[in-house]
């Protein structure tokens, strides 16, 4: 049972953060951001990310179940995994950190499939799981873009129509509610699908936020922040020469 909550939740205070964002006196419903529609101004931020020489994003996961408005179960796990993007260059990790947490907790299958850390650095591959240590090399990079953005994207293009604007403060948010199983992109057994997509006043994605319910009690969030400032640039891992040739190697994100 509590594997079964843990793989479904992720977080009550973002969820609650959420809708007083709404509610607050500095928030103010729009009909569009800065004349654009919600999925022309989220395309536009995303293909403004191709011009940006490097960024980096880290994801969140926070988790809780609650009987009676009471927590019984909680799980919070800061910088679950992060990317950072220098150029055509490109480094994916799952901290050793968070990997234990998993481990704890008893989700360590929530990552099966996905690589431990991967690093993209002109045209060789080097990936990292575990003891296991090998590189290859490719002309292009086989890391897709996170598949939070490519979700949002879908549900902006099926959902136009039911989409909310807000400005609060000198940054735009835009949300979007989805409770058809058949529509869902994600479909981690949530009930709902709330998308919540932060853009800075310039027009860059700031935060990509998803929470859905299961069972009426338990909750889950998954949060992208975006930075612009200080991000690291992507090198080699600092132990690439004990990393094995493998060409043959199938890479499946």
């Amino acid at each position: 049972m509590k594997k079964r909550i843990a793989l479904i939740v992720l977080s009550f205070v973002l969820v609650v953060s959420s809708f007083c964002f709404v509610s607050c006196d500095g928030v103010k419903e729009v009909e569009n951001i800065d004349g654009l529609t919600p999925r022309e101004a989220y395309e536009k931020a995303l293909v403004s990310l191709e011009d940006i020489d490097r960024y980096d994003v880290h994801l969140d996961m926070k988790s809780q179940a609650k009987i009676l408005f009471i927590p019984i179960y909680t799980i919070e796990i800061e910088d679950f995994c992060y990317y950072s993007y220098d150029g055509n260059n490109q480094h994916y990790e799952i901290p050793e950190e968070s990997l234990r947490r998993l481990e704890e907790e008893d989700l360590s299958d929530i990552m099966s499939g996905f690589d431990e850390a991967l690093w993209y650095v002109d045209g060789v591959c080097y990936v990292k799981n575990g003891d296991v240590k090998e590189k290859f090399e490719s002309d292009t990079n086989p890391i897709k873009r996170s598949e939070y953005e490519t979700a949002v994207s879908h549900i902006l293009r099926d959902h136009a129509g039911e989409t909310q604007c807000y400005r609060d403060g000198d940054r735009y948010y835009f949300t979007v509610t989805i409770t058809d199983p058949s529509e869902m992109e994600l479909n981690m057994g949530t009930e709902n699908e709330i998308y919540t997509v932060y853009l800075t006043e310039e027009g860059y994605v700031d935060e990509i936020v998803f929470e859905g319910t299961m069972q009426g009690f338990v909750t889950l969030t998954i949060k992208a922040d975006y930075s612009y400032e200080d991000a690291p640039i992507v090198i080699p891992p600092a132990d690439a020469e004990n990393y094995v040739d493998d060409s043959s190697y199938s890479y499946y994100w």
